[in-house]
């Protein structure tokens, strides 16, 4: 006589379903830190480019890097471009992050381009 939902079966699915699981929850514990730090890094990208009607392209350049350093982003200096005019500011930069899995790492680009007229405050 066959039994239903007998001991043992099933077992071997149940592993593979929470290694599954372990190795999403891995990714997204050092994935999600790195994004948010970027969308926030982004936000002030965006901040100072719309609102930089007083500030010289030198003095938003130091900015720019003060915060990326105060975030640990790897922005390298050769990396930014700002070009300010008398009623837009361009901002271009890149940098990339290094995540390690354990057993393998990603390197993760970050690219930001930002074009805005300016709003004198």
């Amino acid at each position: 006589m066959r039994r239903l939902g007998s001991c043992g079966e099933g077992r071997l699915g149940c592993i593979l379903w929470m290694a599954v699981l372990g190795v999403g929850i891995l990714i997204a514990m050092k994935a999600v830190p790195v994004k948010l730090t970027d969308v926030e890094f982004g936000d002030f990208l965006e901040e100072q480019a719309q609102f930089s009607g007083r500030t010289g392209g030198d003095e938003l350049r130091r900015r720019i890097l003060k915060k990326a350093k105060e975030m640990e982003i790897p922005l390298d200096p050769k990396k930014l471009k700002v070009e300010k005019s008398m009623r837009r500011v361009k901002i271009t930069c890149s940098y990339t992050v290094t995540i390690d899995f354990g057993v393998k790492t990603y390197d993760w680009l970050f690219e930001h381009e930002i074009d805005r007229p300016i709003f004198i405050v």
